[in-house]
């Protein structure tokens, strides 16, 4: 009897209110699964965005999934600050997976953000405007943390003016911590343990990210950042302001190495070994300039071996593509080299030039670094050479050089019974092709002559040589150009 009683007053209204509980929330979701509210609150939202942006929001298509909670669109634009002018932002499709309930702790945790077919479309007026809106102050008090599981962006496009970049990242555990510091001003930490980006015409790179910002109203400071990968560690500090047109200034060390190029698919051991760069990025509404000092202990470029080096990089400005290193020291083959090295980013190639001045190398180093017949003598070379290239096949350019060779001091990297020589080398060099207009090398004992050419792409050529010798034993150690010596000389 009990029983009957107990079922009839406690079970059956528990079991009939869970029903129409569930019953409530299906009618809840089948309403909002409708096509009308869609409609309605993708037309919600375009004229609560445009408020905030002051520009044209437009929404193809909204659909959303509450539990879990995933929200897609469809043909998302911001038009530009005119009616002629390009869309700002463009997304074809994107996609949000968040945790709703992470929103009690004031915390906004997005598990996978995914946009396909984006296009971002900047421009830089000469008077310092930009086409970016212009958003309203917000307080500056209160704490705000954005956690995103996984952003992805595929098929993008940046377009900067006219220039266009394949625009392509993926990034994993980002984290963005901020925080009122007062007035309007926020402050706080990003970070980021994996980003995969795609430069132009380069292959993914991966890095990790580490960044404290201060937020004002006409500026973004970068306290401090740091972005590392497996050759490349950078630390960074600088502003990013839009008042009076888009300005600011990036400062910094970076350590890397040469291979980094290969990494990123630019260039196949041409370049290796440590380097430093530290120095600054300025820009001013259109134009941007870069500089600083360029170290390294030694590196290998394009099969020759610099040591020391240290010289001034700079470029930009208006309308100059060209990115410049003046040589300032270095040592090349036992001897000083000086120079400028420049390359022409809007050139195929891109194109490269190099004014060398050397004062010093030796001859038997750099004959064997051409791989050419090097004979034993002990000769420093001082002059000029100038030289012009395709970056990515240094050996095919074209140029010349004019030395006069000296007598040099006896150094352990000179060959066994080698002899002091001088004498003068002219040459040039035409799409990989080394012609030796003039050499001459004279000892106390010998006297040699050289005329020809050699393929320094396929290591073959023919040289015509004219020896005068005084000594037959001496001039059996100028191997290789004299394997035997006829007895009638």
């Amino acid at each position: 009897m009990v029983w009957l009683r107990l079922r009839r007053w406690v079970v059956r209204p528990i079991f009939w209110s869970l029903a129409a509980v569930a019953f409530v929330l299906l009618c809840l979701r089948a309403f909002l699964s409708s096509d009308l509210v869609r409609e309605r609150l993708a037309v919600r939202l375009e004229q609560q965005l445009s408020q905030l942006l002051q520009r044209e929001v437009r929404l193809g298509r909204l659909d959303f999934d509450l539990l879990p909670f995933a929200l897609r669109v469809e043909d998302f634009s911001i038009a530009g600050p005119g009616p002629e002018d390009p869309a700002l932002l463009f997304i074809r499709r994107l996609r949000v997976d968040a945790d709703l309930d992470a929103l009690r702790g004031d915390v906004l945790d997005l598990q996978t953000v995914s946009a396909q077919g984006v296009r971002l479309h900047l421009e830089l007026y000469p008077d310092g405007r930009d086409n970016l809106p212009e958003l309203p102050s917000g307080g500056g008090g209160g704490r705000f943390e954005l956690r995103i599981g996984g952003l992805f962006v595929e098929d993008g496009e940046f377009e900067l003016d006219d220039r266009r970049v394949p625009l392509a990242v993926e990034a994993h555990a980002l984290q963005l911590r901020l925080s009122g510091i007062g007035g309007t001003e926020l402050q706080g930490n990003v970070t980021a343990q994996e980003v995969v980006t795609t430069l132009p015409k380069a292959l993914p790179w991966a890095s990790t990210l580490t960044a404290k910002v201060r937020l004002r109203d006409d500026r973004v400071e970068i306290l401090a950042a740091r972005l590392r990968a497996p050759v490349f560690d950078a630390r960074v500090a600088g502003h990013v302001g839009w008042k009076g047109g888009t300005n600011g200034e990036i400062h910094g060390v970076i350590d890397s190495e040469g291979r980094l190029l290969d990494d990123w698919g630019y260039l196949d051991g041409e370049i290796a070994g440590p380097l430093r760069f530290e120095g600054a990025v300025r820009f001013a509404k259109k134009d941007v300039w870069y500089g600083g000092q360029l170290t390294s202990p030694g590196i290998e470029l394009f099969g020759f071996r610099l040591e020391e080096l240290a010289g001034q990089v700079a470029g930009g400005g208006p309308g100059n593509s060209t990115i410049g290193l003046d040589l300032e020291r270095g040592i090349y083959a036992g001897g000083p080299v000086s120079g400028r090295f420049e390359v022409d980013l809007d050139q195929p190639g891109p194109l490269a030039r190099l004014a060398l001045s050397a004062d010093g190398p030796r001859l038997f180093a750099v004959l064997q670094d051409l791989d050419l017949p090097a004979p034993a003598f002990q000769a420093a070379a001082h002059g000029d050479l100038l030289y012009e290239f395709p970056l990515n096949d240094a050996r095919r350019g074209v140029g010349s050089g004019s030395f006069e060779l000296r007598p040099a001091l006896p150094a352990p990297s000179d060959p066994r019974g080698a002899v002091p020589a001088s004498g003068r080398a002219v040459l040039n060099l035409v799409e990989g092709r080394l012609e030796l207009a003039a050499v001459e090398l004279t000892s106390a004992a010998q006297r040699v002559a050289l005329r020809g050419a050699y393929d320094l792409v396929g290591k073959s050529g023919g040289l015509d040589l004219e020896v005068t010798s005084d000594d037959l034993e001496e001039l059996v150690r100028l191997q290789p150009f004299i394997d035997n010596v006829p007895a009638q000389l």
